[in-house]
């Protein structure tokens, strides 16, 4: 009785040229050492090849593989047709897109739609194959180009997740990043992977117009650029970049000019710095500094009287009389 419905299975097969379902599962513990089961489809358990209808089993998961070499162009979801010999990839949606991790696939094809099985990057259209599910999932970086994307046009979502790794420049404000160089603003924040709004200025040596400089967050993003004659107020890193010279690095700002300009010549009615005496010394090389300017050495004052105790000009000690002439002669 045995033997007759295993001649009527053979005939079967013969006859009707389907390929055979079958179990799927446990194929490494639970062999299906069935000869008379043949034309088995992909992902069949397997023993040894003449059981799958691609004539292929799998040595190490004792599955049933689908020979790449003979496949015409894909059937729809889940149907695996076997024929003419060709490496076509399939048509969109015509790939395995089930049990992609208990039968990893072990095709040649490439451009394959999101949603495929894959094992590699490769073999997706968009080179990502995302290795917890083994399917083919979108695109997430761009196209390699230095030309720099349309509004918009870049990967603004998981940058910390899926880090991008296209070559674009000039990429804006919220686009995915991880060099300063491929954003148009040389910012990318790398707590967030993302491109910000430019906190410096452009390199150049031209005083910015006023107001025209960076007054904000001076501390936690030290100024770089190379501007020269900086207001008050903005931010900077070295004296030589506000017109004042006087770059405070308490804050990182531009402050007032607390010092007189190097001239010889005498200051006008109070234009001379008056406070903070001794704790900023002041070192310009005006004379004839008025009683209570500024100063470090007596012939600063025009009193010649410079109160080393307070480094502020004195008035006048004593007066400068001339001897009279005597005239009884």
């Amino acid at each position: 009785m045995h033997l007759i419905l295993n001649l009527s299975l053979l005939l079967s097969v013969a006859f009707s040229g389907t390929v055979n379902s079958c179990r799927k599962i446990e194929c490494t513990t639970d062999y299906n050492y069935d000869a008379n089961k043949t034309n088995l489809e992909e992902g069949c358990c397997c023993t040894h090849a003449e059981q799958c209808a691609s004539g292929m089993c799998d040595a190490t998961f004792y599955t049933c593989e689908l020979d790449m070499e003979e496949t015409t162009v894909a059937p729809a979801s889940g149907a695996l047709d076997m024929g003419e010999s060709t490496t076509v990839a399939p048509a969109s949606g015509a790939c395995q897109d089930t049990d992609c991790l208990a039968t990893p696939f072990a095709g040649a094809e490439t451009d394959l739609g999101v949603g495929c099985c894959c094992t590699t990057p490769t073999q997706c259209a968009s080179s990502n194959c995302d290795f917890t599910t083994s399917m083919c999932q979108p695109d997430t970086t761009m196209s390699s180009t230095t030309a720099a994307p349309a509004s918009g046009a870049c990967q603004d979502t998981d940058c910390l997740a899926t880090p991008f790794a296209g070559a674009e420049t000039d990429l804006g404000v919220g686009c995915c990043c991880t060099t300063p160089t491929q954003c148009a603003s040389s910012n990318c924040d790398f707590t967030t992977s993302m491109c910000q709004p430019d906190t410096t200025m452009s390199s150049t040596t031209a005083a910015p117009a006023s107001g025209a400089c960076r007054d904000f967050d001076c501390i936690a993003t030290p100024f770089a650029g190379a501007e020269t004659d900086l207001d008050e107020g903005c931010c900077c890193s070295m004296e030589t970049q506000c017109a004042s010279s006087n770059c405070d690095i308490v804050t990182s700002m531009c402050q007032p000019d607390d010092t007189m300009s190097s001239t010889t010549a005498a200051p006008a009615p109070g234009a001379c710095r008056d406070t903070n005496c001794m704790v900023d010394i002041f070192t310009g090389a005006e004379t004839d500094l008025d009683a209570g300017c500024c100063c470090s050495a007596e012939y600063q004052c025009a009193s010649s009287n410079c109160d080393v105790s307070t480094y502020i000009c004195q008035e006048e000690t004593s007066n400068s009389t001339a001897i009279a002439p005597d005239t009884d002669l």
